[in-house]
């Protein structure tokens, strides 16, 4: 995250910076602020998140991130998923041999099928989650409106928006059963900002963002916190790969 040079949406009214809590250790959930939370629930909810799960989702081969936050000594587990197993094994070997639990999953997210065992494999080996990172993402092209196809759309948005809001929304009832929870969605400067070109990774960023603040609403009654995080520009295997094509730098820049 330092690296990245996050743009931070905050859709919180406290008053704890959500950066500094996201990458700092912290054991609290009331560290992290809450979406649309009433007060009176978040001081309730003073309670450690003891042997939890969890999920987290690299957006391409070569660019897999997650966090180990200790709680009072007990080991927290990670799942991360991807469509490359090899890249999450070798994040969970890093994981386990500095002696946490983790567990590699392959798992698509434009696939809803895929996303429902790897909620059912996560519960298998840890026995709840606590944390859903929506990493994930694609865009694998870019252009002007005119010249794109309706299968490339609806491919951006299986992975982009639909998968996202699948395994948050299959999720948030697990998560309620036990207490509550935390979902972070990745959008992107694009989706608050768009540019020439760019069209269709920009309207599936910018409806994982309204998405957010949705899922904010509905389940802060039960317990679970959503927020979410637009990145700028930084160097990653997404970033670069399509910095290939002609007019993808421009608009990055700007």
């Amino acid at each position: 995250l330092a690296r990245a040079g996050l743009f931070l949406r905050r859709q919180s009214g406290l008053d704890r910076p959500l950066l500094s809590r996201l990458v700092e250790p912290a054991a609290v959930p009331g560290d992290v602020p809450t979406v649309a939370r009433p007060v009176d629930r978040l001081r309730q909810q003073e309670r450690r998140l003891d042997a939890g799960c969890e999920i987290h989702q690299p957006p391409m081969e070569g660019d897999v991130t997650a966090q180990q936050r200790p709680d009072d000594g007990e080991r927290r587990g990670v799942a991360v998923a991807s469509r490359r197993l090899e890249s999450c094994q070798a994040l969970v070997d890093d994981i386990e041999s500095r002696g946490r639990k983790g567990l590699a999953v392959a798992a698509h997210t434009g696939k809803t099928e895929d996303l429902d065992r790897l909620i059912d494999e996560a519960y298998e080996h840890f026995g709840r989650v606590d944390i859903l990172i929506n990493n994930a993402g694609m865009n694998p092209t870019v252009g002007p409106l005119s010249e794109l196809s309706p299968d490339l759309f609806q491919k951006l948005f299986d992975v982009n928006t639909k998968g996202p809001w699948y395994l948050a929304s299959r999720l948030a009832p697990k998560m309620a059963a036990h207490g509550g929870g935390s979902i972070i969605n990745i959008i992107s400067v694009g989706g608050l900002k768009p540019s020439a070109l760019q069209g269709f990774y920009a309207s599936t960023k910018a409806a994982l963002h309204a998405m957010t603040k949705v899922m904010a609403a509905e389940w802060a009654p039960l317990g679970i916190r959503v927020n979410d995080l637009a990145p700028g520009s930084y160097h990653s295997d997404l970033f670069d790969s399509a910095a290939t094509m002609p007019g993808f730098l421009d608009g990055a820049i700007e």
